[in-house]
C-alpha cells in the first residue's frame, strides 16, 4: 500500500468516526461509525438523512492544508491561508456543488523581501498553489479553487494602522504646534494639536 492510500484510509477513518448523524424526523443522534450498513437511516423512527447530509471537508482540509505547508521547501514564502465557500460547480450528473475556496497568503509584495513582484516570484506563488490543488485532489478527490494575497513581511494590515508610534503622530502637527493628547472627531481619534507656549 503507497503512502496516498495510508493517508486517505486514515482522513476518512477520522472524518467518519468524527461525524455525528441528527435525524430530521426525531432528533435521535449517532456517531456516523455506529451506523452500521445504512449509517444514516434513523435506528429510532427509520427515517433515512442520507440525502440530507452534506459532507464537511474543512476540518480535513485545514489539517491536509497544514501538513502540505510543513513538508513544502517553499514554505516560508507563506504566511497562512484563509478557507472559504468558493464558486459553484456542476458534476456530470447535473448535480450542483459548492467548492472550497483556499487563499495562500504569501510574503510578497511592497514592503517585502520578495518586492519587487517579479515574474519569479509569481511563477513561484503559481507553482505552490498548484502543488496544493494537485494535492488535496489526489488524496480527497475534491476540486478546490486557490488564490493568493500578498502580505508584506507576514503582518496584519490591521495591526500596522494601530501600531503608530508616539514621534509619528506628533509630526502630524504643524509647526509651532505640538501634540497634547487625542481627541475624537467624526468617530476617528486625532493628535490634538495645540499653539507651543513660550515659557
Amino acid at each position: 500500500m503507497n503512502l496516498k492510500k495510508i493517508i486517505k484510509n486514515i482522513l476518512k477513518e477520522e472524518f467518519e468516526n468524527s461525524q455525528e448523524v441528527v435525524c430530521k424526523n426525531c432528533g435521535w443522534s449517532w456517531k456516523l461509525s455506529d451506523g452500521g450498513n445504512d449509517p444514516y437511516v434513523c435506528h429510532k423512527c427509520g427515517n433515512d438523512n442520507s440525502k440530507k447530509k452534506k459532507k464537511d471537508f474543512e476540518p480535513i482540509l485545514r489539517k491536509l492544508i497544514n501538513h502540505f505547508l510543513e513538508k513544502n521547501p517553499n514554505k516560508k514564502y507563506v504566511c497562512g491561508y484563509e478557507i472559504g465557500l468558493g464558486k459553484f460547480a456542476t458534476k456530470h450528473t447535473g448535480e450542483r456543488y459548492q467548492r472550497y475556496k483556499v487563499t495562500l497568503l504569501f510574503n510578497s509584495g511592497y514592503g517585502s523581501k520578495n518586492w519587487p513582484m517579479t515574474q519569479a516570484v509569481l511563477y513561484r506563488e503559481e507553482a505552490i498553489m498548484k502543488e496544493l490543488r494537485s494535492f488535496i485532489n489526489n488524496l480527497l478527490g475534491i476540486i478546490i479553487d486557490t488564490y493568493s494575497k500578498s502580505t508584506p513581511n507576514c503582518e496584519n494590515e490591521d495591526t500596522e494602522k494601530s501600531e503608530q508610534t508616539e514621534s509619528e503622530l506628533t509630526e502630524k502637527c504643524w509647526k509651532g504646534y505640538t501634540q497634547k493628547g487625542m481627541k475624537t472627531m467624526f468617530g476617528k481619534r486625532y493628535p490634538n494639536c495645540v499653539k507651543k507656549t513660550k515659557k
